[in-house]
């Protein structure tokens, strides 16, 4: 749903002129015109002629109505709203578009079939079993009370368009309200932009297996305030089997260590499912607090790379090319946003399979030091044989194969290889002489001290090509977030 605190009188976006009334955030513009070249790479790939798509929350149409004009090929688009008057006006902005509609029936043109329903979206997609080519569900909150009736109305192979714009909740405030909703306990820490995105993920994956479905998620995407995945349904009671194993509870840690606990596992030997049965500590190895348990979370792919790569070459090269010239204004403009998506995408292509990032300034600001230089560290990480990317989910935080030792151990011996200076405060903490870190602070100064005696790690910091080609793409990637209508407003 597109919403805002104030008023607007007529708005226009990529050509379609509507009366905005009291639902319309001009912020969203980058989530419409993103799903819209979703979709359209989705309708390629899938060599679909036409699709039915359902638009669960349509407010003032807008979305709709962009459906009609931009996606390619002749579709049956369905805009549905539970409040009548939001109906009336859908009606009213698609006459004024020149698309014919009327409510609670279809109307076919050469632009294809519009139908306004006034209903509640849940007993639509109950009604109409299987029918669905594409469901996009964007309310203003959770998605979680739709997303079961939106699995019996999806068609096999269709694409479930979701928006959860609950980040608090996803964020884990408080911690009851996740589990609440989605059945897991999240973390507020300084990747919980990530675990939101791995939480929804495990909710529409465990909803799908019970009706005998599966998932593979196109595009996954942590945002601006809200957390927005494009997933492909199947139905296959082998696959939706498989989908389980790609959920695991974590033992997380105030220090950033993490412990996966697997749920189940395969039998190879018998193609059957078992229990998993591991010798897990509840004590960090690293800072010896008390680890907490938390999940589940998806561990599989965030994104299908090869769908990615299929959306990006749908953008102009011109409007990769287009900058801004400092006017705020123009962030919003249709240009500026397709060099958002663009860059946004390709971070997202580039980022290596792993599970959670590391946040830089928080690894840092456990050991009491300044945020070191980023190529600095991925080139120490490059060094001793681990891969590294960068993040869509936040600034100057990476992802790596190898243990969050290797990046704790990175920012120690930068600082003591390159800035003594500093370095001699925490070798003071860590010797005793200062005391003014608390006791699993300086546990983990003793472990990682061992640590990297007892695996040689040695101070390489030499900035090499790849780090520099890394940390130097000029992709934009995050929103102004001052003015223009920002955040998730009052309806």
């Amino acid at each position: 749903m597109d919403t805002d605190a104030k008023s607007f009188g007529t708005i226009e976006e990529n050509g379609t002129v509507i009366e905005g009334g009291a639902f319309y955030n001009p912020a969203q513009k980058f989530n419409r015109s993103l799903t819209i070249q979703i979709i359209n790479s989705y309708i390629k790939t899938s060599a679909k002629e036409g699709i039915v798509l359902l638009e669960c929350m349509s407010a003032t149409g807008l979305r709709g109505i962009r459906y009609v004009k931009e996606l390619r090929g002749k579709n049956t688009i369905v805009m549905n709203d539970i409040s009548t008057a939001a109906c009336n006006n859908i009606v009213a902005n698609c006459i004024a578009n020149g698309i014919l509609a009327d409510l609670s029936k279809p109307v076919s043109s050469e632009n294809g079939t519009v139908e306004v329903q006034n209903e509640d979206c849940r007993s639509l997609m109950l009604c109409r079993k299987k029918v669905f080519d594409v469901i996009d569900i964007d309310p203003f909150g959770t998605c979680s009370p739709y997303i079961e009736t939106a699995l019996e109305g999806i068609a096999d192979g269709g694409l479930l368009c979701v928006t959860s714009t609950d980040t608090k909740v996803l964020f884990d405030k408080p911690p009851e309200s996740c589990y609440k909703y989605y059945g897991s306990v999240s973390m507020n820490n300084s990747y919980s932009h990530e675990l939101a995105v791995r939480v929804i993920l495990s909710y529409i994956s465990r909803s799908a297996a019970k009706a005998g479905m599966y998932i593979e998620p196109l595009v996954s995407m942590s945002m601006d305030f809200f957390i927005r995945v494009f997933v492909r349904v199947g139905r296959s009671k082998q696959k939706s089997n498989h989908c389980l194993l790609q959920n695991s509870q974590y033992f997380l840690c105030a220090c950033l260590n993490r412990q996966a606990l697997p749920i189940l596992q395969k039998d190879s030997t018998k193609e059957a499912y078992r229990h998993v049965k591991i010798a897990a500590s509840t004590e960090c190895r690293m800072c010896k607090r008390h680890l907490g348990l938390y999940g589940p979370f998806w561990t599989g792919p965030l994104h299908d790379k090869s769908f990615l790569q299929e959306v990006i070459n749908s953008i102009p090269k011109a409007d990769i090319e287009s900058k801004t010239g400092g006017i705020k204004e123009s962030a919003h403009t249709p240009t500026q946003i397709n060099r958002r998506i663009h860059g946004m995408l390709s971070m997202a292509r580039d980022e290596i399979d792993t599970i959670f990032y590391h946040f830089i300034p928080a690894i840092s600001s456990v050991l009491s030091f300044p945020v070191p230089p980023l190529p600095q560290i991925i080139s120490f990480l490059h060094a001793h044989d681990i891969k590294v990317s960068l993040t869509h989910c936040k600034p100057n935080s990476i992802k790596a194969t190898g243990d969050i030792e290797y990046v704790y151990a990175a920012v120690i011996l930068y600082y003591k290889s390159v800035k003594p200076e500093i370095y001699a405060l925490y070798e003071d903490r860590l010797t005793g002489k200062r005391q003014d870190i608390d006791r699993n602070t300086h546990n983990l100064m003793v472990y990682m001290n061992a640590y990297i005696e007892e695996n040689g790690l040695k101070s390489k910091f030499e900035v090499d090509d790849e780090a520099i080609e890394i940390t130097s793409k000029k992709y934009l990637k995050f929103q102004d977030k001052s003015g223009l209508g920002w955040g998730p407003m009052k309806r």
